[in-house]
């Protein structure tokens, strides 16, 4: 059955059921870790196939959800809830570590060796000097408890002057040698009593003179684990206003009890759980470690919170590497919110990206120009050029010229004419003009008119015949020499026009970047971002999916209003204290405390004298010198016994032998053949 809440992130939609692994959530304080638990804590919520335990050491989550289950808005009436608080001053409770229902040896013998294994992550009960005399103690006592159905706030006084206790709980040992161990206490003297007991005291005192611890060591209901898992119940476990020691005694035990109940179930068969646990570290123990590994295939999820990696690795802790490495790789889904500390983020770089790392990125201050192709192009070209030279030149010339030439002539000619002319001629005579100031010819006119006219005609022939003949001859020899200087000077002046049209490839050019980053140039990228990552932001990783840098949902109040909180939130814890059934009045379970005090006061017993003997009046020093000493002269040691020797078997050699021959024996054989050699 899948529930669908509101998203976890603000741009992915991952749903972390338990299909998806145990989770593992890192980041510092501030950085949205708690802001996260609380969100997959309202999921787990309103998943009705789902139970959900928290172990709160600051007590942050626990009054967040217990206010979102108070909200009627929110419907969730009917989920069962356990708030545990152990420093509350009106309810508390108990843990079952010796709750024994039908009180058989072997349940009461693993609740024991449980419960040692809790106390020893807060006290050094095996280790040490008196590490196998307390741990012999510590089981004699609580296995006892569980077999007499006594809860574990009675240990310190089964080593007190409670000897009628100590017989109840030896007759209740299903093995002899368990009495005796537990009767030997009463046959030592005072002294010794003294000496075994209290290194175990000693260690019991912090723990079992606090209040509150009692009370949950105490001999009310416990909480029934068991039934939590198989009813798909809400138990929050607020561990705030304790002192650290107490609380993560407290929450280790806790977590141990889920563990080990969890472990009794059948494999993919029982209801699914989410245990949820804040500020791990400290919390986080072999049995937790073990849950990676075990408790998955039971239908229990782990989801852990934790600030920083080095506090899983703790000087002095031969667990610390099982327990981080159980972490890491036991879980498979990582929130990552911001790591400051370069180790952490080193580390979580390189669990998260391996194998995701992009080696095929380009450096953005790398861009260089870079060809990228070829396109086909018509170029035309049109060039002018003008030109202007000047010459100038010079030459001397020398030449010889020599020849004869021969040369004969003869002509005959004649030549035959005639002619004939015809000519006229006409002539005019005119007045002469008029002058205005001088003298005027008698027939002078202003107004020039012809005085007389004549014409004339004339006509002429003639004939002609003539003819001639002639004869020479000629002889030239000819020479001649010159020499000659030429000196020249030009200039020139020209225009040129050229036109043309060709077909070329043209490169293609764009800035490129030309350098890649390197696997740990990634891997730094990828740290700092780890490192810088702002409130609420995270990478997450789940199985073997790419992890994705995302930033959780926005936390919504439980209430919308204080008026809301102030009404409903005393409604829902009457209701949860009505439905519970293992939360207690502080002040009944003091009375209950207190009540078996009075049952378990011893009979009055005179207490031990520790006072030295009186010494006596010496009046003769010497005499009292040499009783002194032998009274406590050493004695002798009685002498050993004889040794009767065991017969040697076979004879005494014969013959005349030497005395070391003593030392040896014949043995004879019992019929032919038995000395010889084996084949």
């Amino acid at each position: 059955m899948t529930v669908r809440s509101p998203p976890l992130f603000s741009d992915i939609d991952v749903s972390l059921d338990h299909a998806q692994g145990h989770i593992l959530i890192a980041g510092n304080s501030g950085s949205g870790k708690t802001g996260a638990l609380c969100l997959i804590a309202r999921h787990k919520l309103r998943n009705p196939a789902t139970g959900f335990l928290l172990a709160d050491p600051d007590g942050e989550i626990s009054p967040h959800c217990a206010e979102y289950l108070a909200n009627p808005d929110n419907g969730l009436q009917w989920r069962k809830v356990h708030y545990l608080k152990p420093a509350s001053a009106t309810e508390t409770f108990a843990l079952p570590l010796l709750d024994v229902p039908d009180r058989s040896p072997q349940l009461c013998h693993d609740k024991t060796v449980r419960a040692i294994t809790i106390f020893e992550q807060a006290v050094t009960v095996g280790a040490g000097d008196y590490g196998p005399r307390l741990q012999k103690f510590f089981y004699l006592g609580a296995l006892g408890l569980a077999l007499t159905g006594r809860p574990l706030v009675d240990l310190p006084d089964v080593y007190g002057n409670a000897a009628h206790l100590r017989q109840t709980i030896a007759g209740a040992y299903p093995y002899p040698f368990l009495r005796d161990a537990m009767e030997a206490v009463d046959l030592l003297s005072d002294r010794a009593v003294m000496e075994y007991k209290d290194p175990l005291i000693s260690r019991l005192l912090p723990i079992f003179g606090n209040a509150r611890l009692r009370r949950v060591f105490g001999p009310q209901t416990p909480v029934s684990i068991t039934n939590i898992l198989r009813n798909r119940e809400a138990a929050f476990l607020d561990l705030s206003g304790m002192e650290h020691k107490d609380a993560v005694l407290v929450g280790k035990a806790f977590l141990s009890l889920v563990y080990h109940e969890a472990l009794q179930r059948d494999p993919n068969r029982e209801p699914h759980t989410c245990a949820m646990l804040d500020e791990g570290f400290d919390y986080l123990s072999t049995d937790i470690a073990r849950g990676f590994d075990r408790l998955r295939k039971r239908n229990v999820q782990l989801c852990i919170a934790i600030q920083r990696f080095s506090q899983m690795q703790r000087a002095g802790d031969d667990d610390a590497a099982a327990i981080m490495s159980a972490a890491l790789s036991g879980t498979n889904t990582k929130m990552i919110f911001r790591l400051p500390e370069p180790d952490d983020a080193d580390l979580m770089t390189n669990l998260l990206f391996r194998g995701f790392v992009n080696l095929e990125e380009w450096k953005e201050g790398s861009a260089r120009p870079t060809a990228i192709g070829n396109t086909k192009e018509i170029v035309r070209s049109r060039s002018r050029a003008e030109h202007e030279a000047e010459h100038h030149t010079e030459a001397h010339t020398t030449s010889s010229t020599g020849g004869r030439a021969d040369g004969t002539m003869t002509s005959t000619s004649s030549a035959i004419g005639s002619f004939d002319g015809v000519g006229d001629g006409a002539g005019m005579v005119m007045a002469p003009p008029a002058q205005l100031f001088g003298p005027n010819a008698p027939n002078a006119s202003a107004i020039p008119y012809a005085l007389s006219t004549s014409t004339n005609e004339s006509k002429s022939h003639g004939e002609s015949e003539q003819s001639g003949t002639s004869h020479g001859e000629s002889h030239v020899d000819i020479e001649m020499h010159g020499e000659a200087d030429t000196i020249g000077h030009g200039t020139s002046k020209g225009v040129s026009v050229t036109e043309g049209e060709s077909e070329t490839f043209v490169t293609e050019y764009a800035l490129l970047p030309t350098t890649m980053f390197s696997l740990q140039e990634q891997l730094h990228r990828l740290a700092g971002e780890i490192q810088n990552l702002a409130h609420r932001e995270c990478f997450v990783k789940i199985q073997n999916q790419k992890p994705v840098r995302t930033r959780t949902r926005d936390l919504e109040p439980s209430f919308k209003s204080g008026y809301g909180r102030r009404v409903f939130l005393p409604l829902f814890h009457k209701l949860m204290l009505a439905r519970s059934g293992y939360l207690f009045p502080v002040a009944e379970v003091d009375a209950q405390i207190a009540a078996r005090l009075k049952t378990d006061e011893p009979t009055s017993k005179p207490p031990p004298d520790f006072s030295p003997a009186p010494m006596p009046h010496v009046l003769t020093p010497v005499a009292f010198a040499n009783a002194f000493h032998a009274k406590r002269a050493p004695t002798k040691p009685a002498s050993p016994k004889a040794k009767h020797k065991k017969p040697r078997p076979g004879r005494r050699p014969q013959g005349e032998l030497d005395e070391r021959h003593s030392r040896f024996s014949v043995i004879d054989g019992d019929g032919a053949g038995d000395n010889e050699p084996t084949k």
